[in-house]
């Protein structure tokens, strides 16, 4: 399962640790959450 990130878009959200956080789609690029076989990836 992939985390699409949409490019040249900001990511805003607010983190109940760190607080608010502010992010452009460029830097992160898309990464996976789970592998085929079901398992969570590191």
């Amino acid at each position: 399962m992939r985390f699409r990130v949409q490019r040249g878009q900001s990511i805003d959200f607010n983190d109940l640790v760190k607080g608010q956080q502010h992010f452009v789609g460029d830097d992160i690029g898309d990464f996976i959450i789970r592998s085929a076989d079901g398992t969570p990836a590191l």
